[in-house]
């Protein structure tokens, strides 16, 4: 906390005109590079989800997820709960398979 302040008091010395623009130059550079970063994630989860491997593990994972909603008794497959809608009745929410 000491060195904290140490260098509070060291800048608070300088002059606040400059103090003022070294802080915008640093924060642009902090934005850019923050810009950067968000861009090149961006493209390579978009490059991953485009990707052959992607749709291959996503159709397996929908095709466990239909069968695990399957009602044994009746062969109706049920929609999630995030369908269900309180105005709508429940019959219209699953379809036959």
């Amino acid at each position: 906390m000491d060195e904290a302040l140490k260098l509070a008091d060291k800048l608070l010395a300088q002059p606040h005109n400059a103090l003022r623009e070294t802080r915008k130059i640093m924060n642009t550079v902090l934005r850019q590079s923050a810009s950067h970063v968000l861009d090149t994630t961006l493209a390579a989860q978009l490059s991953a989800t485009l990707s052959d491997e992607h749709h291959q593990l996503a159709g397996a994972f929908l095709a466990g997820q239909k069968r695990a909603r399957r009602a044994p008794d009746c062969g109706v497959l049920h929609a999630p709960s995030a369908f269900q809608h309180p105005y709508y009745p429940a019959s219209r929410h699953t379809a036959p398979v």
